[in-house]
C-alpha cells in the first residue's frame, strides 16, 4: 500500500516559538487518519502546511509524492476547515457553483452539485442563503464542497463539530464509504469519532507522541510502557532519547518526567528487561492498556482526565 501523505522531519516556528518540533509520520492510501492533540498542539498548523498556506521552517511534507507547496498538489486535495469557506450572502447551490467552476468544467455541473447536496441531506435547502444556515448545516455544506473535485486526499478540521447526533452519524458513514477511493486526514478533539472510524491515529503535542494503526490498538497488538525518572530534566531527556534510539523505537513521547514507549506486544518483555538493566535512573515503570482514551490522557495530560 502506497504512502499518500508523509511528514519528513517537519519543524514549524513562528519567530522564536516552535509549534511543531521535528515530526515525522505517514498516511497510507485508503487510510482514515485521525490527528489528535490538545489546543495549541500544532494540528491546525499541520493542516495549513499540507494545504500550502504555510511552509515548514525545516523538513518537507509530501502529498501524492509531491511537495505540498506545489500548485499541482492542490488539484488532488479537498478540504474543509473550521470556517468552511462559505459565502453567507449566496445560497447553498450558488456556493457550490462558485467552487465547482474552480475545479471542473460546466459539463455535468448541476447533477454533480445536486448529488452532493443530496448525499449530505441538504438538497431541500439548495436555494436558501447560507447566512440562514445553522452551524451544523454549514458544516454539511462545507463537507459537500470539499468533494466537488473528487479528491485523492480529503483534509478536514473537526469534521463533526457543530453537528447533531444524526449529522455526526451521517458524516461518519459518508467518510467510511468514500475512503475506498479517497484518503482522509482529519484533526479532532473527539476521541469517540477517532475510535469509531479511523484506521490509523497520531497523537501530537508539538511532536508526535504516538502513531499506529487502530487495529493494533483494538487488538492489543501494541502496549505502552511508561517510565518515570527523577533525573534532572536535561539529563533525563537525553537519556530517554539515547535509550529509544539504541533500541530502534520510533513510537515514543516524553511528557514531563516520563518516557512513553509504544511497541508491539511481542517486544514487551524484551523492552522491560532492557529498561531494568539500563543506566536509566528509574523511579517507576508500568504498562498501559492501549485504548485511545487511555493513550491520549496519559501521553498528553500525564494521566489526568
Amino acid at each position: 500500500m502506497s504512502e499518500i501523505i508523509r511528514f519528513n522531519n517537519v519543524v514549524k516556528k513562528f519567530n522564536d516559538k516552535t509549534v511543531l518540533d521535528n515530526i515525522s509520520f505517514s498516511v497510507d492510501e485508503g487510510d482514515i487518519f485521525g490527528y489528535l492533540g490538545p489546543n495549541g498542539a500544532g494540528k491546525t498548523t499541520s493542516i495549513r502546511m499540507m494545504l500550502g498556506i504555510l511552509e515548514p521552517t525545516e523538513g518537507q511534507i509530501e502529498i501524492c509524492g509531491m511537495n505540498s507547496i506545489r500548485n499541482e498538489v492542490r488539484k488532488k486535495i479537498g478540504f474543509c476547515l473550521d470556517d468552511e469557506g462559505l459565502y453567507p450572502d449566496l445560497t447553498a447551490i450558488e456556493n457550490m457553483e462558485f467552487y465547482d467552476r474552480i475545479y471542473n468544467s460546466e459539463v455535468g455541473r448541476k447533477k454533480r452539485i445536486l448529488d452532493l447536496l443530496e448525499l449530505f441531506e441538504i438538497d431541500k435547502y439548495a436555494d436558501k442563503l447560507v447566512s440562514e444556515f445553522s452551524k451544523g448545516m454549514k458544516r454539511r455544506l462545507g463537507l459537500a464542497k470539499a468533494l466537488l473535485n473528487k479528491p485523492e486526499v480529503l483534509i478536514l478540521d473537526e469534521p463533526t463539530d457543530g453537528l447533531d447526533p444524526d449529522g455526526q452519524y451521517l458524516v461518519k458513514r459518508i467518510l467510511r464509504n468514500i475512503s475506498k477511493e479517497t484518503t482522509i486526514f482529519f484533526s479532532s478533539h473527539n476521541l469517540s469519532d477517532v475510535e469509531n472510524i479511523c484506521t490509523k491515529v497520531a497523537i501530537i503535542k508539538k511532536d508526535i507522541l504516538f502513531c499506529d494503526k487502530m487495529c493494533n490498538i483494538a487488538n492489543g497488538n501494541q502496549v505502552s510502557i511508561i517510565i518515570s525518572s527523577d533525573e534532572d530534566n536535561a539529563d533525563r531527556i537525553n537519556s530517554y532519547k539515547r535509550f529509544v534510539n539504541d533500541l530502534n523505537i520510533s513510537n515514543f513521547g516524553i511528557v514531563n518526567d516520563r518516557l512513553n514507549i509504544n511497541v508491539s506486544s511481542v517486544r514487551k518483555d524484551e523492552i522491560v528487561n532492557k529498561i531494568i538493566n539500563s543506566s536509566l535512573q528509574i523511579d517507576s515503570i508500568y504498562e498501559l492498556n492501549n485504548k485511545i482514551e487511555n493513550l491520549y490522557f496519559d501521553l498528553v495530560k500525564g494521566g489526568e482526565k
